[in-house]
Order: structure tokens, then C-alpha cells, then sequence
């Protein structure tokens, strides 16, 4: 005994309350979005009102993401999503007692889309900032996997309750975003750590140019966020616009509209499970994904038959999973400090994607609902070939780089 007092061991950072949380905040956020959007459809509004409706989460959430992201580095992540759950609370509370009256549909997603942007760069800091190498992606993908079933869990009980009344949804938004501030009052708490660095496991191209400098990041990182980009553009429409569509236009019943909500996020998460197996990191191949993913939404034009909606929206859930999971991974170990503010980023980019695509979708949608389809597709495509564009640019200066390196070499 030397007399010395041994200090607390430090704590460990707890993760499943943060995989319920995950679950929790893509419920809450895809059902309020769905809600607001059957609500207009009952209440018979203008197509450019149904626009609205289905992008006005987007509209704040693309610009809040990226500057509420910083703020959480400096209060932390506790604090942040503490007032995420209370205010999703006030606001459900709102809905519960006025359903139906559309200005307050659209300010509360504004307000939500504000509040979200402290809530999901604040869970993927934190999950970023205390793990390392292969525990990292297997984190990760534990998140995609939580907050893809609270996805597809939203569009699917939205229409769903509808039938019954737009209420019941904003009530079960109130249940949860009070659950949430149980969870995180009792279960998340600040751990004393150093930060990890998570640049260990790193793959080896995105290693090879973060050890060149910063400037060599602007290219991997753009190619990144428009990936991204195209995985909330497509799958927004199919959020924010499709279930007026199936409903008061191809003719789907309520049950079948929530059945092809179903199976999109069965199939994304599918795609997250298996990825835990996968340790492929190309950025290629991410590309070659967003670009089928892209195409995948000509398909919509081809037949209204309901069997073969569930075997597209299937075939987008997989891409959409293959490409998410990785960026998101790719872009948090791009940035060893302030994982806030570079998580805000990838989630502004979703924004600006969950923004855009309700709004072109229902520019178009008086010339039928087959020109959203063909806009949606178009738009999409169109970034996936310049992401393809600046791969190609990008290859071709690495392969510059490693020639000059080659003859500098034998000079010597």
C-alpha cells in the first residue's frame, strides 16, 4: 500500500440508449412529415400546398444541421439533444391540440427541421468520437440499422392512422419525444474521455489523402456530400410526395401505400445488416451505387401495378442502404476534430436533398404525376454524373501525383 487513492475509473460511453434515440428521431421525423402530407390530401389543397407540406422539415433542417452541428461541440451532445426532445415535445403537443390547420403544420416542421439539426450531428459526433478502427463502422452501421427501422416504421403507420385520424399520429410523436427525454435524462451522460482518434482503420485512400493536406480533401469530400445528396433527394420524394400520389392519384389504398413504405425500409435495412460483413470502402463504388439508385427512379414511369411498386422501392431501399452508410462513415474520419460540425454537414446536405425534392416534384406534378417521377429521376441522374465527373478528376490527378513521385524517385 503506497497510500495512494485510486481515482473513478472513467465512464464508459453507453450506446444502446443512442441506437433508441436513432430509432426514436427517424419515427418521429418521417411520421410527422407523411402526417402533414395525408392531412392536405384529405383536406383537398392545391398541389403547390402539398409541396409545401412535404418539404417544409427540409427547408430549415438543410441550413440548421450545419450551424447547430458547431453549437454542439461547444455545449456537448447531452445538452443538445435535451433541447431537440423538449422542443419536439412543445411542438407535438401544438399538433395534438390543432391537427388540421396547415399554417401550424408547416411552422412546426420548421421548428423540428431546426431543432434536428442539433439531434443527428450530436448522435453521429458521439458515436464517431468514442469508437476506433472496426468498432467504428460497426457502430455505425448499428446506427444506420436503428434509425432506418424508425423510418420505415413512420411511413408506414402514417397512412395507416390517417384512417383513423391525423391525431393519433401527432399523439404517438408526443409519446416518443417524451420517452426521449426519459432516455436522455437518465441514460446519456458526459464522458470523460480524450477523443479518440478515429483515423485508426482509416482506408488506406482516404489515409493517403489526409496525410497529404486538406486542399487534397475538397474533391473525395465533394464527391461525398453529393452522394449523399442523391440518397435524400430520392428517397424524400418518396416520403414527402408519393403518398399524396399513391393515394389521390395512381388510386392506392391507405394499406397499400403503408405496405410500399414497408418494404423501402425493409430493404435499406437490410442493406445496413449486411454491410456489417462488408469492409469495402471505394468511393466507386459508392458512386456506381448513387448512380444506379438514380436510375432505379425511371422505373416509377413504367407501370402503376402495385407488385412491381414493392419490387422498385425494394430495389431503392438496398442501393439507398449501400450508399449511406459509408459516406456517413467516410466523412466523420476526413474530420479528427469538431465531428460535430462535419456531421452537420453530411446532415445539410439531406436537408437540402429532403428540401428540394417535394418542392420540384409537386412543380411538375400538373402535368401529371408521371413528370414528378421523370423529374425526380432526371435530377438525380444529372448529379450522379458530375459526382462520376469528379471522380475522373480526381483519379486523374492521383495518377499524376504518382508519376511525378515515380520520376522524382529514380532522379534520385
Amino acid at each position: 500500500m503506497n497510500g495512494t487513492v485510486p481515482g473513478p475509473s472513467p465512464r464508459r460511453p453507453r450506446f444502446a440508449p443512442v441506437y433508441f434515440l436513432a430509432f426514436s428521431g427517424d419515427l418521429l421525423g418521417s411520421l410527422l412529415i407523411v402526417a402533414c402530407v395525408l392531412v392536405g390530401t384529405r383536406l383537398g389543397v392545391e398541389d403547390w400546398i402539398i409541396g409545401v407540406l412535404g418539404s417544409s422539415y427540409g427547408v430549415s433542417y438543410m441550413f440548421s444541421a450545419a450551424a447547430f452541428g458547431h453549437v454542439s461541440d461547444k455545449i456537448g451532445r447531452r445538452r443538445s439533444l435535451l433541447i431537440t426532445s423538449a422542443g419536439f415535445s412543445a411542438v407535438s403537443a401544438i399538433l395534438v391540440a390543432f391537427p388540421n390547420v396547415i399554417a401550424l403544420l408547416v411552422i412546426g416542421q420548421v421548428a423540428i427541421g431546426l431543432l434536428y439539426g442539433f439531434w443527428w450531428s450530436s448522435i453521429e459526433a458521439y458515436i464517431s468520437e468514442n469508437t476506433a478502427g472496426a468498432d467504428h463502422q460497426r457502430k455505425v452501421n448499428n446506427f444506420c440499422i436503428s434509425w432506418s427501422l424508425g423510418y420505415m416504421m413512420g411511413p408506414f403507420l402514417g397512412p395507416l392512422l390517417s384512417l383513423i385520424g391525423a391525431v393519433y399520429s401527432f399523439s404517438l410523436l408526443l409519446a416518443f419525444s417524451i420517452a426521449n427525454l426519459v432516455v436522455i435524462n437518465c441514460f446519456i451522460r458526459p464522458v470523460a474521455r480524450s477523443p479518440i482518434n478515429s483515423a485508426q482503420g482509416m482506408p488506406q485512400d482516404v489515409a493517403r489523402v489526409n496525410g497529404q493536406g486538406a486542399g487534397n480533401l475538397a474533391i473525395p469530400s465533394a464527391i461525398l456530400i453529393l452522394l449523399i445528396f442523391i440518397y435524400a433527394f430520392t428517397k424524400s420524394f418518396f416520403i414527402g410526395l408519393f403518398p399524396d400520389i399513391a393515394i389521390s392519384r395512381i388510386g392506392f389504398s391507405e394499406v397499400e401505400t403503408s405496405e410500399i413504405g414497408l418494404a423501402f425500409g425493409l430493404a435499406r435495412t437490410a442493406a445496413f445488416v449486411i454491410q456489417n460483413r462488408m469492409r469495402s470502402k471505394s468511393i466507386a463504388l459508392r458512386v456506381a451505387i448513387a448512380l444506379l439508385l438514380s436510375l432505379t427512379c425511371y422505373l416509377f414511369l413504367l407501370t402503376t401495378d402495385f407488385p412491381s411498386y414493392l419490387v422498385f422501392v425494394s430495389v431503392m431501399g438496398v442501393f439507398s442502404g449501400m450508399l449511406y452508410t459509408t459516406t456517413l462513415e467516410l466523412l466523420l474520419q476526413l474530420n479528427e476534430q469538431r465531428k460535430g460540425r462535419t456531421a452537420g454537414f453530411f446532415e445539410a446536405s439531406i436537408g437540402i436533398g429532403t428540401f428540394l425534392s417535394p418542392v420540384i416534384g409537386s412543380s411538375v406534378l400538373g402535368f401529371g404525376y408521371a413528370a414528378s417521377y421523370a423529374a425526380v429521376a432526371t435530377v438525380s441522374t444529372a448529379i450522379a454524373t458530375i459526382a462520376i465527373a469528379l471522380y475522373a478528376v480526381q483519379k486523374r490527378r492521383k495518377t499524376k501525383e504518382t508519376k511525378t513521385r515515380a520520376a522524382v524517385t529514380r532522379s534520385l
